[in-house]
């Protein structure tokens, strides 16, 4: 099972590595779909990253918070096969369902299971907030928001916990 963890970590992390490397930090992990040239690549990461993830946080769950790291998947998957999201407006819909499928189920998963983990959301929150302060500089908060990355840095979150609340099970099986 910690070779399936491994690989799911390994492919998420790469990928978005490479992403960032080729062309800056994006505004989200759903936006380095406009920033690759080969568009499969997303697809294929969503899907092998939550399928090399979901046995693994089955194995590590509770029993009856296992229907949620499945929802988290569904929802991933459901990102990684429509990932168009400024596209038409079906696929647009499904990538965004898919999306809050993906927060909500897996924060709740991490609640369920591990939930001190959850205070990793602190970082992320005084990240924006020292950030908001300082800029101060663009034309609007709007702006200096953005400028932040919001979504980026609480997708990044969100991916951290899972994997720390994974690895924290596979840590106390031994």
């Amino acid at each position: 099972m910690t070779v399936l963890f491994l690989i799911s970590l390994f492919v998420i992390a790469v990928y978005i590595a490479v992403v960032i490397v080729k062309s800056g930090i994006p505004y989200s992990i759903s936006d380095t779909y406009y920033r690759i040239d080969r568009k499969k690549w997303f697809m294929f990461v969503m899907l092998v990253t939550g399928f090399s993830l979901l046995p693994v946080a089955l194995e590590v769950s509770s029993e009856s918070s296992q229907f949620l790291i499945f929802l988290t998947v569904v929802g991933l998957a459901m990102v990684g096969v429509s990932p168009n999201f400024k596209g038409e407006k079906s696929e647009r819909n499904t990538h965004y369902a898919g999306a809050i499928m993906l927060l909500v189920f897996s924060q709740l998963w991490v609640l369920f299971n591990f939930k001190w983990i959850l205070l990793l959301w602190v970082i992320y929150v005084v990240y924006i907030a020292c950030g908001l302060i300082k800029k101060k500089s663009g034309p609007s908060f709007y702006d200096d928001l953005v400028n932040l990355k919001p979504v980026f840095w609480a997708e990044i979150t969100l991916i951290i916990t899972t994997y720390v609340t994974v690895l924290v099970g596979l840590w106390r099986s031994i």
